[in-house]
């Protein structure tokens, strides 16, 4: 008997791990299917598409590292998040039409907009 749930909680174990470095994370998969879509409406080439998931990728990186460096202060930190947005943008318009740029900034407000509001404690 205890050999078998043993077993079963190997077996558990396992396939959840397997399932989650095969990146089968439902948080991914919609952020991939957000990302394919927003590319799909801004109408860009498959040299944009490579282009703006490069930079996606390399800022989710740099955001990161910022994020974890415990050496910096709030402050700090933020200056430092802000200035990556500010390149992320320039690289971000060197990729797109200036109405891909357009629109994607349109996107993006329209996004935040509608993104819930974290509740305070009053």
């Amino acid at each position: 008997m205890k050999k078998t749930i043993l077993i079963a909680a190997m077996v558990c174990f396992f396939g959840l791990a397997s399932y989650a470095q095969n990146g089968n994370n439902p948080n991914r998969q919609d952020f991939q299917k957000r990302t394919e879509a927003m590319y799909d409406s801004l109408v860009l080439n498959k040299e944009q598409r490579a282009k703006m998931t490069a930079l996606s990728d390399e800022s989710r990186k740099q955001m990161m590292e910022i994020r974890n460096d415990g050496s910096l202060s709030d402050d700090q930190r933020r200056e430092k998040m802000e200035a990556l947005r500010k390149d992320q943008k320039t690289k971000r318009d060197a990729i797109l039409t200036p109405e891909q740029a357009k629109k994607y900034d349109e996107m993006m407000q329209n996004m935040r907009r509608n993104r819930p509001q974290p509740q305070r404690n009053q």
